[in-house]
């Protein structure tokens, strides 16, 4: 029949496998541990060493710690997700002191991080763009002129 949906009961088998539990807190814990010790190499680099670049070295700066931001909220919670729904629970270091409220700070914070990674990168783009294009954009990309610099 066309159009119409069959709802099948699923077990918990079905979505949960325990041998991903490992796996996915061992990467969030090594991506932690390594973003923790590249962060200050790459500020220092960015801040001392880009001086050509002017005004864009704060896109960068402001990439790298949206990267390291979210790497902290999700290495904190933990996701274990239960494919093939969009379902996940907590099981990191916090899992017992963050309640359903808690959670829905976290996904909003989550969520304001990625918005803000991906405006900056739209913006680094543009800023790039107006610069290498031989239309008058450059004079919005200067500080002091562009509203969201």
């Amino acid at each position: 029949m066309v159009g119409v949906i069959s709802i099948v009961n699923y077990s918990l088998d079905t979505f949960y496998d325990p041998r991903v539990i490992p796996a996915y807190g061992l990467g969030l814990d090594l991506t932690l541990i390594l973003n923790t010790c590249l962060v200050p190499v790459m500020f220092y680099v960015v801040i001392t060493q880009s001086k050509a670049v002017g005004s864009y070295k704060w896109y960068i700066l402001n990439g790298i710690f949206c990267d390291y931001a979210y790497d902290l909220l999700v290495s904190s919670w933990q996701p274990v997700p239960l494919f093939p729904c969009y379902m996940a629970y907590a099981n990191g270091p916090f899992k017992n002191f963050i309640g359903q409220e808690l959670s829905y700070i976290g996904l909003a914070v989550g969520v304001l991080i990625y918005v803000n990674m991906a405006s900056n990168q739209l913006l680094a783009f543009l800023t790039r763009f107006s610069q290498v294009s031989p239309l008058k954009w450059a004079g919005y990309f200067k500080v002091g002129k562009f509203l969201l610099h």
